[in-house]
């Protein structure tokens, strides 16, 4: 269960969320829907421990930023910060299995984004 309770985000003077509350019951999904800049991603982010912001947020009845809040709540952001560190992903995938890791190519997101584009639009 996710619970969000009066959630106040605030870019300097912007008001990103205005004392949102939700709830999210276990086994229910949700959709934040609405126009670009009305605040969707900076509550998930808040929701997920990456941004500071007044209110409270719970997890599976525990803290946002707790270890255990980490542990039930998955994340994928819109752009994954891994994805621009091949040097990164090759280590942690060398870590799991050397041979499996020599073999593979790890392209920059842009050239990957291209290829994609280009298939999707027949560029």
């Amino acid at each position: 269960m996710i619970i969000a309770e009066q959630i106040t985000k605030k870019y300097g003077k912007l008001l990103a969320n205005d004392h949102v509350s939700l709830q999210v019951k276990e086994g229910e999904l949700a959709i934040l829907l609405g126009p670009n800049g009305a605040g969707k991603s900076t509550l998930i982010k808040s929701v997920c421990g990456l941004l500071r912001f007044n209110g409270n947020i719970t997890i599976g009845g525990f803290e946002n930023h707790s270890l255990e809040a980490k542990r039930i709540l998955g994340y994928v952001p819109e752009l994954p910060a891994l994805i621009l560190a091949p040097g990164l992903i090759r280590a942690l995938i060398v870590g799991f299995s050397i041979d499996w890791a020599e073999k593979i190519e790890i392209k920059p997101i842009f050239s990957v984004r291209d290829q994609m584009l280009t298939m999707i639009f027949m560029e």
